[in-house]
């Protein structure tokens, strides 16, 4: 009667400086849960969240890391 659906996403994240072939910087975000009324929607979700992580912890360290 109250089917919800959970999907995770792992990602891993790496830069690297092209000239050198030198990783400058690499994370992951791990087991980034989306829950909703079907596996779709739970995996756009899920997405969706590591999407917005990305966006405002991710991008600033990438940046920092290229100063």
């Amino acid at each position: 009667m109250y089917c919800q659906f959970v999907a995770f996403v792992d990602a891993t994240i790496s830069v690297m400086d092209m000239n050198s072939g030198k990783e400058i910087y690499k994370n992951s975000l791990q087991n980034k849960k989306g829950i909703q009324l079907s596996f779709e929607k739970a995996g756009l979700k899920a997405y969706q969240d590591v999407s917005k992580e990305i966006s405002s912890n991710i991008i600033p360290e990438i940046l920092e890391a290229l100063k």
